[in-house]
């Protein structure tokens, strides 16, 4: 065999089971979720390593067989994607959400509130206007007695707009569309 030492099937048989698990059960779980992938040098050549110095690992079969999402932080990574809905916020991703998003708008509401439920639409239509460049966010005061004290809110509806994770400003009352557009804007300008 030209001096080359081929591993055996099993090994080939075994890898090749694995992924195809792994590609069904990440796939699945991706549904309509872009993911740019990135081929990883030494996982590429350990799979070359294990079918053998012979075998086919063009940039093609391992962007293929990278779908694994239990090697997910070797294999892929997935571009942070922004919604077109409003994120349901409460006391415990509001922390990670603010860092995650940048911007990021969160409008403090509460039950009850009819200036609250006014302004409820005119996010929604926002988040979908500006998906891509502004992540917003949605959190009931009644139901998240923590972050209510710790941003302060004592009248709803508020908007906490974050920058890199830092509230750059705080917006308190219901506007028209156009007027929350351009105070979002003004302040994301300014931070």
């Amino acid at each position: 065999m030209n001096g080359l030492t081929r591993k055996p099937p099993i090994l080939e048989l075994i890898l090749v089971s694995c992924l195809l698990l792994v590609l069904t059960i990440t796939v699945t779980g991706l549904q309509d979720k872009e993911v740019q992938f990135v081929t990883n040098a030494p996982i590429k050549a350990s799979i070359s390593n294990v079918l053998g110095s012979n075998a086919s690992t063009s940039n093609a079969s391992i962007r293929n067989a990278s779908i694994s999402s239990a090697f997910a932080g070797s294999m892929y990574k997935a571009e942070k994607e922004f919604p077109d809905v409003p994120i349901e916020v409460n006391d415990k991703n509001l922390d990670s959400m603010r860092m995650l998003y940048s911007p990021f708008v969160v409008d403090f509401w509460e039950i009850g509130c009819r200036p609250c439920k006014s302004v409820d639409p005119t996010i929604n239509e926002m988040a979908l206007d500006f998906k891509g460049q502004i992540v917003f966010g949605k959190l009931c005061i009644d139901r998240n007695a923590a972050s209510k004290k710790k941003y302060g809110i004592s009248r709803t509806p508020t908007l906490l707009i974050f920058k890199e994770g830092t509230l750059v400003y705080r917006h308190v009352g219901n506007y028209p569309k156009q007027k929350l557009e351009e105070i979002i804007l003004a302040a994301l300008d300014t931070s």
